[in-house]
């Protein structure tokens, strides 16, 4: 396969990149293609070019106060709190469900999870969240042909709920007796 050729950068281009390299990448790009009409050069190759030469936006992770509540891809609210400076930045978050749990049951044992009872990963309220084993989780997809828990009337998750807790003690009996 055929690599292109470099891109070329003027010397007055790289100067304003240099210059403006602490701005969000996105806004930077739409400026630099807007300034100097550059529509050869995509937010990839930008990035590139900043990264080639150490100009970094000057962000960590840190810049978002204590507090701060975001949404990940999955849906989930996730809330900054406060950590030791050298965790990493992306341990100072978490899920906000887990947190007011938290506030009213103590700590989530291991081998545990939460399961969201209403299926709106954004109702935070601890009543919309149920402490289920983590090994029920794969009963509770409808990995064995049941019906999905997140996608269940809300008439049934109860039930959904209750065979799956059925069956786990089940196993774990019949694993007991096994010896």
């Amino acid at each position: 396969m055929k690599r292109r050729p470099p891109i070329k950068y003027s010397e007055a281009e790289l100067t304003w990149v240099r210059e403006n390299a602490t701005r969000a990448r996105r806004v930077l790009h739409s400026e630099f293609s807007r300034r100097f009409k550059r529509s050869d050069v995509t937010l990839g190759n930008l990035r590139k070019l900043c990264e080639r030469n150490g100009w970094q936006t000057g962000r960590d992770g840190r810049e978002a106060p204590i507090g701060s509540e975001r949404m990940n891809k999955d849906g989930y609210v996730f809330r900054k709190v406060d950590g030791p400076e050298s965790q990493p930045a992306h341990k100072n978050w978490k899920p906000v469900h887990v947190i007011l749990w938290e506030a009213i049951h103590g700590e989530v044992p291991d081998g545990c999870a939460l399961k969201c009872v209403d299926g709106d990963k954004k109702n935070t309220d601890p009543l919309n969240w149920v402490l289920i084993s983590r090994s029920m989780l794969p009963r509770l997809c409808g990995c064995n042909g049941s019906i999905p828990f997140s996608s269940a009337p809300m008439e049934l998750k109860q039930t959904i709920l209750a065979v799956a807790e059925l069956e786990q003690v089940s196993r774990a009996s019949k694993k007991e007796m096994r010896g």
